[in-house]
Protein backbone atom coordinates (compact mmCIF):
# COMPACT_ATOMS: atom_id res chain seq x y z
CA UNK A 1 0.00 0.00 0.00
CA UNK A 2 2.86 2.38 0.82
CA UNK A 3 4.29 1.71 -2.65
CA UNK A 4 0.97 2.68 -4.23
CA UNK A 5 0.92 5.96 -2.24
CA UNK A 6 4.47 6.82 -3.35
CA UNK A 7 3.55 6.07 -6.95
CA UNK A 8 0.41 8.22 -6.72
CA UNK A 9 2.43 11.02 -5.11
CA UNK A 10 5.02 10.75 -7.88
CA UNK A 11 2.30 11.03 -10.52
CA UNK A 12 0.92 14.17 -8.88
CA UNK A 13 4.43 15.63 -8.59
CA UNK A 14 5.17 14.84 -12.24
CA UNK A 15 1.88 16.35 -13.42
CA UNK A 16 2.45 19.47 -11.30
CA UNK A 17 5.91 19.99 -12.81
CA UNK A 18 4.48 19.50 -16.28
CA UNK A 19 1.78 22.11 -15.65
CA UNK A 20 4.33 24.58 -14.25
CA UNK A 21 6.49 24.06 -17.35
CA UNK A 22 3.51 24.63 -19.68
CA UNK A 23 2.53 27.85 -17.88
CA UNK A 24 6.15 29.07 -17.93
CA UNK A 25 6.45 28.44 -21.67
CA UNK A 26 3.10 30.16 -22.34
CA UNK A 27 4.25 33.25 -20.45
CA UNK A 28 7.93 33.32 -21.45
CA UNK A 29 7.89 32.51 -25.17
CA UNK A 30 6.10 35.71 -26.25
CA UNK A 31 8.73 37.71 -24.30
CA UNK A 32 11.78 35.94 -25.76
CA UNK A 33 11.87 38.36 -28.72
CA UNK A 34 11.96 41.37 -26.39
CA UNK A 35 14.67 39.77 -24.27
CA UNK A 36 16.73 38.99 -27.37
CA UNK A 37 16.29 42.61 -28.52
CA UNK A 38 17.68 43.88 -25.20
CA UNK A 39 20.65 41.50 -25.24
CA UNK A 40 21.41 41.59 -28.98
CA UNK A 41 19.56 44.52 -30.59
CA UNK A 42 19.09 44.66 -34.35
CA UNK A 43 18.83 48.47 -34.49
CA UNK A 44 21.20 50.65 -32.48
CA UNK A 45 20.34 54.19 -33.56
CA UNK A 46 17.49 55.90 -35.36
CA UNK A 47 18.32 59.42 -36.51
CA UNK A 48 15.71 61.84 -37.84
CA UNK A 49 17.31 64.05 -40.50
CA UNK A 50 14.18 65.49 -42.11
CA UNK A 51 10.81 66.53 -40.68
CA UNK A 52 8.15 67.68 -43.12
CA UNK A 53 4.74 68.80 -41.82
CA UNK A 54 1.85 67.56 -44.02
CA UNK A 55 -1.35 69.04 -42.61
CA UNK A 56 -1.84 67.73 -39.06
CA UNK A 57 0.62 64.88 -39.70
CA UNK A 58 4.35 64.76 -40.26
CA UNK A 59 6.70 62.90 -42.59
CA UNK A 60 10.05 61.90 -41.10
CA UNK A 61 13.08 60.37 -42.74
CA UNK A 62 16.63 59.70 -41.72
CA UNK A 63 19.08 56.92 -41.02
CA UNK A 64 19.16 53.80 -38.91
CA UNK A 65 22.22 51.93 -37.69
CA UNK A 66 21.44 48.28 -38.24
CA UNK A 67 23.69 45.86 -36.31
CA UNK A 68 22.31 42.52 -37.52
CA UNK A 69 21.18 41.34 -40.94
CA UNK A 70 17.55 40.61 -40.05
CA UNK A 71 14.41 41.46 -42.03
CA UNK A 72 12.46 44.38 -40.56
CA UNK A 73 8.79 43.39 -40.29
CA UNK A 74 7.45 46.37 -38.30
CA UNK A 75 8.80 49.91 -37.93
CA UNK A 76 6.36 51.49 -35.48
CA UNK A 77 6.47 54.77 -33.60
CA UNK A 78 4.89 55.61 -30.27
CA UNK A 79 4.99 58.26 -27.62
CA UNK A 80 7.53 57.61 -24.88
CA UNK A 81 4.54 56.95 -22.62
CA UNK A 82 3.79 53.90 -24.80
CA UNK A 83 0.78 55.29 -26.67
CA UNK A 84 1.08 54.07 -30.29
CA UNK A 85 1.10 56.58 -33.12
CA UNK A 86 -0.50 55.70 -36.41
CA UNK A 87 2.43 55.03 -38.72
CA UNK A 88 2.32 54.64 -42.48
CA UNK A 89 5.31 53.84 -44.67
CA UNK A 90 5.58 56.23 -47.57
CA UNK A 91 9.16 55.37 -48.51
CA UNK A 92 11.50 52.50 -47.84
CA UNK A 93 12.62 50.86 -44.63
CA UNK A 94 15.86 48.99 -45.38
CA UNK A 95 15.90 45.24 -44.91
CA UNK A 96 19.20 44.14 -46.34
CA UNK A 97 22.61 44.52 -44.85
CA UNK A 98 24.04 46.16 -41.77
CA UNK A 99 25.50 49.59 -41.09
CA UNK A 100 23.97 53.03 -41.63
CA UNK A 101 20.93 52.76 -43.89
CA UNK A 102 18.46 55.42 -45.01
CA UNK A 103 14.73 55.11 -44.22
CA UNK A 104 11.61 57.02 -45.09
CA UNK A 105 9.72 59.01 -45.42
CA UNK A 106 7.44 57.60 -42.74
CA UNK A 107 4.10 59.34 -42.17
CA UNK A 108 3.26 59.81 -38.49
CA UNK A 109 -0.01 60.96 -36.97
CA UNK A 110 1.69 63.46 -34.66
CA UNK A 111 3.07 66.98 -34.63
CA UNK A 112 6.58 68.03 -35.72
CA UNK A 113 7.01 69.40 -32.18
CA UNK A 114 6.75 65.89 -30.67
CA UNK A 115 9.37 64.58 -33.07
CA UNK A 116 11.76 67.49 -32.49
CA UNK A 117 11.43 67.43 -28.71
CA UNK A 118 12.22 63.74 -28.32
CA UNK A 119 8.75 62.64 -27.18
CA UNK A 120 8.76 59.54 -29.41
CA UNK A 121 10.14 56.02 -29.39
CA UNK A 122 10.66 53.57 -32.26
CA UNK A 123 9.77 49.89 -31.95
CA UNK A 124 11.05 47.54 -34.62
CA UNK A 125 10.19 43.87 -35.04
CA UNK A 126 12.63 41.75 -36.99
CA UNK A 127 12.68 38.25 -38.42
CA UNK A 128 16.15 37.01 -37.45
CA UNK A 129 15.17 33.34 -37.28
CA UNK A 130 11.98 31.29 -37.65
CA UNK A 131 11.11 30.85 -33.95
CA UNK A 132 10.02 34.40 -32.97
CA UNK A 133 10.36 38.04 -33.89
CA UNK A 134 13.12 40.03 -32.25
CA UNK A 135 11.91 43.37 -30.83
CA UNK A 136 14.14 46.43 -30.49
CA UNK A 137 13.11 49.71 -28.82
CA UNK A 138 15.10 52.85 -29.70
CA UNK A 139 14.68 56.49 -28.72
CA UNK A 140 15.36 58.42 -31.94
CA UNK A 141 17.97 61.14 -32.14
CA UNK A 142 16.95 64.31 -33.95
CA UNK A 143 19.58 65.97 -36.14
CA UNK A 144 20.96 69.08 -34.41
CA UNK A 145 19.83 71.49 -37.15
CA UNK A 146 16.21 70.47 -36.44
CA UNK A 147 16.41 71.01 -32.66
CA UNK A 148 16.32 74.83 -32.89
CA UNK A 149 12.57 74.63 -33.49
CA UNK A 150 11.91 72.57 -30.36
CA UNK A 151 11.29 75.57 -28.11
CA UNK A 152 9.79 77.80 -30.77
CA UNK A 153 13.18 79.00 -32.05
CA UNK A 154 13.95 80.29 -35.59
Amino acid sequence: MLTNLRKAGGDVYSKTLTMIAIVFVAIAVPRIGELEGMVAPVIKDVTVTNIEPIGDRVWVSGEIEKLRDCVIKEFGWSRVSGIPIETRRVGEVPNNGVGELAYGPIELDTSPQRVRCGELEVMTEHRCHPMWRTVTYVKPTVASELLDDCNGGP
